[in-house]
């Protein structure tokens, strides 16, 4: 049986019901990323590809070729070249050069005579082209399957009641397919528009363009204008705007008509919104409001119709439903079943003031193992208990042999990081703010040793350099381990630092200080009218341990400056310390004498890290001098004259 034939059967079975045997979350997925998302193929691949096929297809025509011969022509995919095949065979139809009832004829025997995908979508193509009525009969049984229906689609746009045809599909379609029947369908009834809004963004794929491309074509505050708005078409809106709001890259002022849709939503919302998409809605909408004011002004406006006032008003009112403790457990019902993604119940969490732990996400790991925004979010979220089990969940769903370094490797780099990379992305995050919780994890860490990420070999290394009282005989082992199979020159240094090893370079083995200092009193605030004074370098670099820093330290991050006038080498000796009093090095000893005439004399200065390079211990700054002893002279004198304000009166 051919799959035509399974389709037709199907069919004649269920009229007008979605064909269920097939995977919606594959089918079609290949052509529709590529025609949403895909990039433009070269121009000269796309000509040579449509015409060689189009010249087989003239000689099967005429007889002098086979089907055979079509299939060989289409391993590569036939959708990165199907606009400009259709472009020339149409004009070849055009021209006459091709019968239309010998091209009807092929494309049917095509279609509903093999099991092979391409040569059916092919077959669709040249049936659609042909203009016969039959042809579209036959496309509209193959468009059930959604590895089909873009082609049973696209092919017959220019034949009478086109739309008629699309949105009949895409009533018995889902997955991809119906994607395709959205972005092409036409909004000319009332029908199709409410269909649009009611259903057009109930799929398990790409919701959130259908969302987009649905409320594009039938206005949200038309629905809500047009109709007695009840509960119903209240969560159909909500799910429109909780999916088209969602996404950062969607700008709610772009959209004609958000103003009026949003202000008429919101009229229902405090009677209405219960659901759990009720709640993505309100909550959306009240990120989107970001009203501000500038000096003198009563209002500001913006795009569409909207200004500061409106959207402080709007933000209130989500505000005040938000406050409503029904929420909580709307985000809790919701989590056990994880119909959301991550973003949404991060995001969610965090406006309802709630710690999601680990048992919370499960759901969501139960779908996505190794979903490295939860890795994130529970590293950093401080529960210990929660870090604890995570930890353990790791342990034993990472595949490490997968991830292990191999001997020829050199190691993944920042740049070489994809999604493919999702394991080494979800250890990372463990590892990166292990650091910050009170827990002895000796295992992980030295797993990540041999692990082909160099971020993470970077943080298995600080980790145990912090917690190097609680090593036990492993650890070393599993260290002399790494050294001997470490690529990287930069991270070998750190492993024999660690190991208290001397480089074989003709240094001797030096031990890195790690020293803390007091600087409550050296702490300032940057301010435009700070004064540039100079730029220089750190100096002792090489006798710190830099790795209590590696990551902490960037390009335009504040560093403080310290006297320690007993320091036994220079009575003008300067510290220069991180934002935790952290002492990296000195400012140099030929440049200090000036700047410590200044810290001495009261004035404060600072830092601005300029370039840091880790692996050469060098790290550039710029010197500014503080404007905080102006205000705090300013402050004193304001200070004064309120203490004794006679001081004042007697200048008058």
């Amino acid at each position: 049986m051919y799959i035509y034939d399974d389709l037709l059967d199907y069919a004649r079975k269920y009229p007008g019901k979605i064909y269920s045997d097939q995977d919606f979350q594959s089918a079609g997925k290949f052509d529709t990323l590529f025609v949403f998302f895909g990039d433009d193929m070269p121009k000269e691949y796309e000509e040579e590809k449509a015409m060689l096929l189009l010249k087989t297809v003239i000689s099967c025509l005429d007889g002098d070729a086979s089907i055979g011969e079509l299939s060989n022509l289409l391993e590569d995919p036939f959708i990165t070249y199907y606009f400009t095949f259709c472009h020339y065979l149409n004009i070849y139809v055009r021209e006459r050069l091709i019968d239309k009832e010998k091209l009807y004829l092929l494309g049917r025997n095509l279609s509903t005579k093999s099991n092979n995908s391409d040569i059916i979508k092919l077959g669709l193509t040249l049936l659609g082209i042909s203009g016969n009525e039959q042809g579209r009969e036959i496309a509209s049984v193959l468009g059930l399957h959604s590895e089909f229906t873009f082609y049973a689609i696209t092919a017959f746009e220019y034949m009478d009641l086109h739309n008629k045809y699309v949105f009949e599909m895409a009533n018995k379609t889902y997955g991809f397919g119906k994607v395709h029947c959205i972005q092409n369908i036409e909004p000319l009834t009332d029908d199709i528009k409410v269909w649009l809004i009611e259903n057009g963004c109930d799929n398990v794929v790409m919701p959130k363009i259908s969302a987009i491309i649905s409320a594009q074509k039938a206005s949200m505050s038309w629905y809500l204008k047009s109709r007695k708005v009840d509960k119903r078409a209240f969560s159909n809106i909500s799910r429109l705007i909780y999916y088209i709001f969602s996404p950062d890259k969607n700008d709610v002022y772009e959209f004609h008509d958000s103003l009026e849709t949003i202000t008429e939503y919101m009229k229902y919302a405090k009677h209405y919104a219960k659901s759990f998409e009720d709640l993505c809605a309100v909550a959306y909408i009240k990120k989107w409001m970001r009203p501000f004011w500038n000096p003198g002004e009563d209002d500001v406006k913006k795009k569409n119709g909207w200004s500061s006032n409106i959207e402080s008003d709007i933000r209130n009112k989500c505000i005040d439903i938000l406050k409503n403790n029904k929420w909580k457990d709307v985000l809790n019902n919701s989590l056990r079943s994880a119909e959301a993604d991550t973003d949404t119940y991060i995001y969610l969490a965090s406006e309802l003031d709630v710690d999601l732990s680990f048992s919370d996400l499960v759901p969501l790991l139960e779908k996505d193992p190794l979903d490295y925004k939860i890795s994130y979010y529970i590293s950093k979220s401080g529960n210990e208990a929660s870090m604890k089990s995570f930890i353990e969940y790791a342990k034993k769903t990472i595949d490490f042999d997968e991830m292990e370094l191999k001997p020829s490797d050199e190691g993944l780099k920042d740049d070489d990081l994809s999604f493919e990379n999702k394991s080494d992305i979800f250890l990372y995050y463990i590892l990166k703010n292990l650091s910050d919780y009170k827990l002895v994890e000796l295992d992980l860490p030295q797993i990540a040793l041999t692990t082909r990420y160099d971020g993470n070999r970077i943080e298995a290394i600080t980790y145990l350099r912090n917690y190097e009282d609680a090593w036990d005989e492993n650890v070393e082992k599993s260290l002399l381990n790494a050294l001997d199979k470490e690529p990287n020159k930069g991270i070998k240094k750190r492993l024999m630092r660690l190991l208290g090893k001397r480089e074989n370079d003709g240094f001797e083995d030096i031990k890195k200080e790690v020293r803390y200092v007091d600087i409550k009193k050296q702490i300032v605030k940057p301010n435009v009218k700070d004064v540039y004074l100079f730029s220089t370098y750190v100096a002792g670099l090489f006798y710190r341990d830099m790795d209590v820093v590696h990551n902490h330290l960037d390009k335009g991050d504040i560093l403080y400056l310290k006297r320690e006038p007993e320091n036994p080498y220079d009575k003008n000796a300067i510290m220069v310390t991180t934002e935790d009093g952290y002492v990296l090095g000195y400012i140099p000893k030929k440049e200090n004498s000036l700047f410590q005439r200044l810290l001495d004399a009261g004035k404060y200065l600072y830092a601005i890290v300029d370039e840091f390079l880790e692996d050469s211990n060098k790290l550039d700054i710029d010197l500014y001098l503080s404007y905080r002893d102006v205000v705090e002279n300013t402050k004193e004198i304001i200070s004064m004259l309120i203490e004794n304000p006679s001081i004042y009166n007697s200048k008058m």
